[in-house]
């Protein structure tokens, strides 16, 4: 059997691979970048017979790694593939295969089988193996389709044909990433219009500069500053998806496989799990109670499961407890004592994954217990690895919190703590402290945004209360009584909480060209449809405060503090005090606009607004940095020290006594610039409580690299850190403001 290690940072692109190569009678290993897979060679017992290496690895590059396994008298007889979309030219393929001694380059995207007869040392599958042709839906369902493409790795566009309507769906190395429609009703145009996000006016507008620029319709959008860009990719995902549902739901003209290169350059990467996408479909297609009546013709029958049951198990994202029901079921259990083994809480959701994959035709039915089933030696998950990407670990949360809570607004308390109407109070307070533990504050180490964070106390209340009313029998049977009207109401909280969301958008765009009046009507109008936004009620104020242009100073100080009000009251919003230091810097307040920020920081380390807000004070004060009057002195002070001067010294020039008052600041600190030498050519460092700013000279960032450029700045703060500094401006000659960081974060103006 030959041992392979897979080196790839792309996770669904590695479980593609592995899964494919362990199919195909490879023994497999895997890593997430080149440090891993080091040290995997070094401490492994395994010896491998090949390696395959994209070239573009986190924490070590492929290159390197190369170089290291050809260094190693151990190692360098291994065979070592290439995988890179980077170097296209057959003559740069053959240098990188000469430099590093490898065996093969493959060009991402690539075929699986071409990738399983290099390893074996055959001549690659002719172009007539590889994914293509055409055919009937009718036919062939389009959940074979996905897999046909999930399977093979396909990168090109799944040409979908029914009467007039055209659809093309995008794929990635098997995954759906893109998807574009004939149809006037699923245009994007259509779409953003639907969703309220522009309006008729402003689509005309962006079609008259599409065919005056050659555009396409976002390249236009952008341009104009209809929507920002977050705004636009949401939107560009929600409208992808909705693409992608109305193709499975349409079961009838012809498909055709077109196979390329590279995706289109317009085209939007927006990836998406196809598993995940053919449940939710089968979800809208057919009913709990449909799919109960055709496993009752199956509840005598036994499974007959292959490797790539178990293997695509984890894409469809069951519950940890179903998948260890799924994991263990023995062969010799038929399909109705297996329900009964995994309770009715799991059971529409193991039919759906089993009529899925009955579909997909990795798993069948009999009526006689089969021998065994062939699990994989390893199923690939990359559940440690995935703990690593915390930046994106945080994005998906978030995402899965607002899934979660969109959800819970159309829940009952038993749909709310997935129990029946016949729990006991054993069981609702099993999987009462099962969810509260889920999604307690505590497991997401304090990462979670504003509104993020709102909607998870909401949905944690709201797992309270149906807590609260459950165990207690005497509500429960009262509540039982008004299930029906529950569920309308929650489907009024959904459809406000959408409204509320239209409105906030419409205003955002209306502060951001100052239209302080106009928005301030359109957050109040979201406060109203949905009171739990505090996020809403904030902006309301602070729109109030800047629309007053003309008002008393008295009038806009009562406002600023009605906001920071607000923002005490809600301590975990970073949204709140990013606003009052935007009032604060608006009254030139610039002490307390820094504490304000700070705050923002506090609770949003990562909030770009925030720390772009404290580089621009940082820049205003830098001119006069060095001598300012103490601002204590007040002017009757000030008259009296004037006539001692002129009395005592009456032929002393004016510049001297203006100079005999001023002082630097105490609170300042400024060390020797040589400190930095070997990072930057260094004229001046001043440190004032966690901040800290270098003047460099002209040309020290400019033209440099950003992964230079981080390391000197990065370097340079851990030097400054004995005197407290945990933030580093670096203000460049002739320039200004360049280059910021923290430990963890580096920004280059």
């Amino acid at each position: 059997m030959i041992r392979v290690l897979v080196v790839e940072d792309d996770k669904y692109l590695n479980k593609l691979i592995c899964d494919y190569l362990s199919l195909e009678g490879f023994q497999v290993s895997s890593a997430l970048d080149g440090e891993s897979a080091w040290k995997i060679l070094q401490d492994s017992t395994t010896e491998f017979d090949a390696v395959t290496v994209d070239l573009l690895l986190p924490r070590m590059m492929g290159a390197e790694l190369f170089s290291k396994i050809n260094e190693d008298t151990r190692l360098s007889p291994l065979k070592k593939i290439g995988i890179s979309g980077v170097y296209k030219d057959p003559a740069d393929q053959e240098r990188v295969c000469s430099l590093h001694q490898l065996s093969a380059y493959l060009l991402k995207p690539f075929d699986l089988s071409e990738l399983a007869a290099q390893l074996r040392g055959e001549s690659p599958p002719s172009s007539s193996e590889k994914l293509q042709g055409s055919g009937d839906l009718a036919q062939t369902p389009l959940e074979r389709l996905f897999f046909q493409a999930y399977c093979r790795a396909f990168t090109g566009s799944l040409n979908l044909k029914w009467q007039d309507s055209d659809r093309k769906i995008f794929f990635l190395n098997g995954h759906p990433v893109s998807a574009s429609s004939s149809s006037l009703s699923e245009n994007l145009g259509a779409f953003l219009i639907q969703e309220a996000l522009i309006d008729s006016e402003q689509r005309e507008e962006i079609s008259k500069q599409m065919a005056e620029k050659a555009q396409y319709f976002g390249e236009a959008l952008l341009e104009l500053g209809i929507l920002l860009k977050s705004e636009l990719y949401q939107a560009l995902r929600k409208h992808t998806y909705q693409i992608l549902m109305n193709s499975f739901s349409t079961r009838q003209g012809q498909y055709s496989f077109e196979s390329l290169e590279e995706l289109p350059s317009h085209l939007p990467h927006i990836e998406f799990n196809p598993f995940l996408l053919m449940l939710e479909a089968q979800k809208r297609q057919i009913s709990a109670a449909a799919l109960e009546e055709l496993f009752q013709i199956k509840a005598k029958d036994f499974p007959a499961r292959g490797p790539r049951f178990f293997q695509l198990l984890p894409s469809c994202n069951p519950s940890l407890e179903l998948q260890k029901h799924f994991e263990i079921w023995p062969p010799e259990l038929s399909l109705s004592d297996w329900f009964n083994k995994i309770g009715i809480e799991n059971r529409e959701s193991a039919q759906r994954t089993l009529y899925l994959f009955e579909t997909l035709g990795v798993l069948g039915w009999q009526s006689e217990p089969p021998e065994s089933n062939e699990r994989p030696e390893q199923v690939f998950q990359f559940e440690e690895q995935r703990a690593q990407e915390n930046q994106e670990h945080d994005r998906k949360t978030s995402e899965k919190i607002r899934e979660v809570y969109m959800d819970a607004l159309n829940q009952n308390f038993f749909e709310l703590l997935r129990v029946s109407e016949e729990a006991s109070r054993e069981e609702i307070e099993e999987k009462y402290r099962e969810l509260r533990f889920e999604a307690h504050p505590d497991r997401f180490l304090g990462k979670l945004r504003g509104e993020t964070s709102r909607i998870l106390q909401d949905y944690l209340t709201r797992l309270d209360k149906a807590y609260q009313c459950l165990i207690d029998d005497d509500r429960r049977q009262e509540y039982l009584a008004r299930v029906s009207r529950s569920s309308e109401d929650s489907a009024a909280d959904s459809k406000r909480y959408l409204q509320a969301q239209d409105l906030f958008h419409q205003a955002q765009r209306e502060l951001a060209k100052e239209k302080f009046t106009e928005a301030k009507l359109l957050f109040d109008r979201a406060y109203a449809s949905w009171a739990a936004g505090i996020e809403y009620r904030l902006f309301s104020i602070y729109t109030d405060f800047r629309s007053k242009a003309s008002a008393k100073l008295s009038e806009k100080q009562a406002q600023l503090n009605r906001l920071k009000e607000v923002c005490l009251q809600n301590p975990h919003l970073e949204t709140g005090f990013l606003l009052l230091g935007h009032a604060h810097r608006h009254l030139n307040q610039v002490s307390a606009a820094r504490e304000a920020y700070q705050k923002a920081l506090q609770i949003s380390p990562d909030l770009e607004e925030a720390l772009n807000a404290l580089s621009r004070l940082a820049e205003k004060e830098r001119k006069h940095f060095q001598f300012k009057l103490p601002k204590i002195l007040s002017k009757k002070i000030l008259k009296r020290a004037l006539v001692i001067a002129l009395l005592t010294a009456a032929f002393v020039p004016l510049y001297r006594l203006q100079k005999s008052f001023q002082s630097e600041d105490a609170a300042v600190i400024r060390p020797d610039p040589a400190m930095l030498r070997e990072h930057f050519q260094t004229n001046r460092i001043e440190i004032k409580a966690q901040f800290a700013q270098i003047q460099v000279k002209s040309g020290e960032v400019r033209g440099l690299p950003d992964a230079v450029v981080r390391h000197r700045c990065q370097r340079s703060l851990l030097l400054l850190e004995v005197y407290g500094a945990e933030r580093l401006f670096v203000i460049e000659e002739n320039h200004g403001l360049s280059a910021f960081c923290t430990r963890d974060q580096f920004r280059r103006y």
